[in-house]
């Protein structure tokens, strides 16, 4: 049975990002589908929790952001804008890789769905040593379905999945290669390369983060 990892992001951070990216608390709310005291409260815990305050409420026209949407637009100019504080302005680098964070982390536990099963090109030493517990913890985890496809010993699988290549060996756009090598001093080294529909894929990201590549 597989099982389902949810990453809990701090909604706060997307709040903040919002209301930064749409210009307002209001219309901050209404992309996130929540109300504008939801909005203003998410705000207010930040910074209490950070101890700053991360906007600051002017009448300038052309503020950092744009006019605060609960403004009204009659006499734009002696209206409120809200803009980023300087607390705000450092803030906002790290809150952006705390969400990049969050995210590429989800990637790699989203259900991978496709039309057909992903291809593996190996040879039998590790077909039958190496992937299993690999490929059972990778379907799990992310839905996916595998067959894999057996090759000599020697061959070459970076020119299979067409990483050497301009054309692929296998006709399949969606095909891993996992194969070893004797290194000398460090003895037996797993490897693992994909075509080039899969090489950026969260997929393949965590096919080679459980080989331990």
């Amino acid at each position: 049975m597989g099982y389902f990892v949810k990453m809990i992001e701090d909604f706060r951070i997307r709040v903040f990002l919002t209301v930064v990216s749409e210009g307002g608390f209001k219309k901050a709310a209404d992309v996130l589908g929540i109300s504008q005291s939801a909005v203003s409260q998410r705000i207010a815990d930040l910074e209490k929790d950070l101890g700053v305050k991360l906007f600051t409420r002017n009448r300038l026209v052309g503020s950092h952001l744009s006019p605060d949407p609960q403004a009204d637009s009659d006499h734009a100019a002696e209206k409120p804008y809200i803009s980023l504080s300087e607390a705000g302005e450092l803030f906002m680098p790290f809150a952006e890789k705390i969400a990049a964070t969050y995210s590429e982390a989800s990637s790699l536990f989203t259900p991978h769905r496709s039309s057909k099963p992903i291809r593996i090109a190996t040879t039998s030493l590790v077909s039958n040593s190496i992937l299993p517990p690999v490929l059972k913890t990778l379907s799990a985890t992310t839905g996916a379905a595998f067959i894999t496809d057996i090759f000599p010993e020697g061959t070459d699988f970076e020119a299979l999945v067409g990483t050497a290549s301009a054309r692929p060996t296998l006709t399949d756009a969606q095909a891993f290669a996992v194969w070893t090598s004797f290194e000398p001093g460090l003895g037996l080294v797993v490897h693992a390369a994909a075509t080039r529909g899969l090489r950026e894929s969260p997929l393949y990201r965590t096919l080679r983060h459980f080989l331990g590549l």
